[in-house]
């Protein structure tokens, strides 16, 4: 097995004996531990996802949504690798391009793409396919995928959708509707075949790919689609998104 380890750093030395027999690879592993809450595994798909790896979430924050695993549980993870008998689950990944006219910028994310003017009132032309459908004023946008929907999305009022559901979310941030201006004040959901594009000047627009800031220059449109690629995580057995949600939303 080739593994990396993400984050943790004063808890890798403890766990890199019981390694011995694997081999570290911190450019194509087959596995990454990423030891933290979710956003050090956020930050670990930013950097694996290329890989095809398996992400591993190990808690060592408070919430932890992704993160199935406690570090004592090391020895027994290992071991369920080791043996094949571990359990994986595929998530959705959204798909990005930041266009201008002299830079186009491609990524991905499990969580969302936020688009956000904290210090303007935002006008944001809105295609569905190729179709205009609104012009919207406010702060800006989420695009969520499933999984992503519990967390800034929520926030923001839009819907949690059931990570076997293979959608795309869009979600207003503080709109303005009015006798004069109208948006449709809802968040939609759009199936996985779905493109959405948005035009602006976006040059004093804070981006953010799963709370990332995007360094871009200046750019005047933004496609989002579902990925074809999904992210594995190993998942405890019987993996249960809806028991995961109470958990961490109503207990």
């Amino acid at each position: 097995m080739k593994y990396a380890f993400f984050g943790g750093q004063e808890h890798q030395k403890s766990l890199i004996p019981l390694l011995k027999n694997h081999v570290r690879d911190e450019e194509d592993p087959e596995y990454v531990f990423s030891l933290g809450g979710d956003g050090t595994i956020l930050r670990a798909v930013q950097r694996y996802a290329k890989t095809n790896a398996t992400f591993i979430g190990i808690n060592m924050g408070k919430l932890g949504f992704y993160t199935d695993f406690e570090i004592t549980e090391f020895s027994d993870i290992l071991k369920s690798i080791e043996n094949g008998t571990h359990q994986t689950t595929a998530f959705s990944l959204l798909e990005y391009q930041l266009i201008g006219k002299d830079d186009r910028i491609v990524g991905i994310g499990l969580n969302e793409l936020a688009i956000i003017s904290p210090v303007h009132t935002h006008i944001i032309e809105v295609d569905i396919d190729g179709e205009h459908f609104e012009s919207f004023r406010g702060t800006g946008f989420l695009i969520s995928t499933p999984t992503g929907s519990t967390a800034y999305n929520k926030s923001c009022g839009g819907s949690i959708i059931d990570p076997k559901i293979e959608a795309l979310q869009l979600t207003e941030v503080a709109s303005i509707n009015n006798r004069i201006y109208k948006t449709l004040a809802s968040p939609i959901v759009f199936s996985s075949d779905t493109t959405v594009v948005l035009r602006s000047d976006f040059a004093n627009t804070f981006l953010s790919i799963d709370g990332i800031e995007l360094k871009t220059s200046t750019i005047n449109q933004i496609d989002v689609k579902l990925a074809t690629q999904k992210v594995k995580f190993m998942t405890r057995p019987h993996y249960d998104f809806w028991k995961r949600v109470k958990k961490s939303f109503l207990n």
